[in-house]
């Protein structure tokens, strides 16, 4: 199932924003396969000027440091192509490893293996909430309270060992989990 996602920019060009002029339109970059077809749209969409500088004027659904009002970066069809292949709840994972905990693109190859490295999963929204619930299957998992008495098991406290966590190993956004250990 692909993503519900629209990147889209409003293109307009310098020299009608220095006439104050914001002509222009929204372009969507699914409608194009790579960089080179979007400008080619650009420029077919301001044919009117001979060498038109872009303004970037406004986007949706793309990552901040891949755009900027002037430039586009040269992985965003690639980046575009991978979110394409991917879940809403994968694709929002994908996205806020690449944005908040990596924070630049390296190519897919790349980027795909330090995210499978660092992403644990969903767990469920509230940070302190998705935070605990990380930490107890963690444990869980480990089998750290295993050969403690069940008596002693309910004194074990899950707050203090998830501050721990997150303070200095994982990452917890949107109820998504990442470890900066990558």
């Amino acid at each position: 199932m692909a993503t519900s996602r629209t990147p889209r920019i409003y293109v307009g060009t310098y020299k009608k924003y220095n006439n104050l002029s914001t002509e222009g339109d929204y372009l969507d970059l699914t409608d194009y396969s790579d960089r080179e077809e979007f400008y080619e749209a650009c420029r077919e969409l301001h044919k009117d000027e001979t060498d038109p500088e872009f303004h970037f004027q406004d986007w949706e659904d793309l990552p901040k440091f891949m755009i900027t009002e002037s430039s586009l970066d040269e992985g965003v069809f690639e980046y575009l192509e991978a979110m394409e292949t991917m879940d809403d709840s994968r694709a929002k994972a994908f996205d806020i490893f690449v944005v908040s905990v990596h924070g630049s693109w390296q190519g897919l190859s790349k980027m795909m293996k330090y995210f499978e490295n660092s992403y644990h999963g969903y767990y469920g929204k509230g940070t302190e909430n998705a935070e605990i619930r990380y930490t107890e299957q963690f444990v869980d998992d480990m089998g750290y309270l295993k050969n403690v008495p069940d008596v002693v098991q309910r004194y074990f406290d899950f707050e203090a060992y998830s501050k721990e966590l997150f303070m200095v190993d994982l990452y917890e956004d949107e109820g998504h989990v990442f470890s900066k250990n990558y």
